[in-house]
């Protein structure tokens, strides 16, 4: 029998197993940091006030807020110290106004301040000061489900 020759011979090099393993690895980091970046943005830095979660401090804010025509009278009757005050006036066409009144309030403290468009029904929306795991301070604006509704 005669052996058949075969054509040319396949000089075909496949990549080292190595390299191979090489780009794997630096594709899993490439990519793991993609994601650690992208769901970094979801993630919201815990402010501390008073050595617990600032979300527990809003939910322990305590008011006395009369109004007297165009005049808001507020009192801190709770432990919290208050940074700052929004208020939310709603019209009667369902558009809303909004105020922030540069007023700290300490606990204990009052305040009386003329608010424009104030009326019954205008909603109080209270900003903290907290601070974070490098111990800067931040401004904290409270839930909505722990504003007070005026009467």
């Amino acid at each position: 029998m005669t052996k058949k020759k075969s054509g040319a011979m396949n000089k075909k090099q496949a990549i080292s197993p190595v390299i191979t393993t090489v780009l794997l690895v630096l594709l899993a980091v490439i990519l793991a940091a993609i994601i650690f970046i992208w769901a970094r943005n979801f993630v919201k830095e815990t402010l501390i006030k008073s050595g617990e979660s600032i979300d527990k401090s809003c939910d322990r804010i305590s008011i006395q807020a009369s109004i007297s025509g165009q005049e808001l009278m507020i009192t801190n009757t709770g432990q919290v110290a208050i940074y700052n005050i929004k208020v939310y006036n709603s019209g009667s066409s369902g558009d809303s106004d909004s105020f922030l009144i540069n007023q700290s309030l300490s606990p204990g403290q009052s305040f009386v301040k003329n608010v424009p468009g104030i009326a019954s029904g205008s909603q109080l929306a209270f900003v903290l000061l907290g601070t974070n795991k490098n111990n800067q301070i931040n401004e904290f604006p409270c839930p909505k489900s722990t504003w007070k509704t005026l009467a």
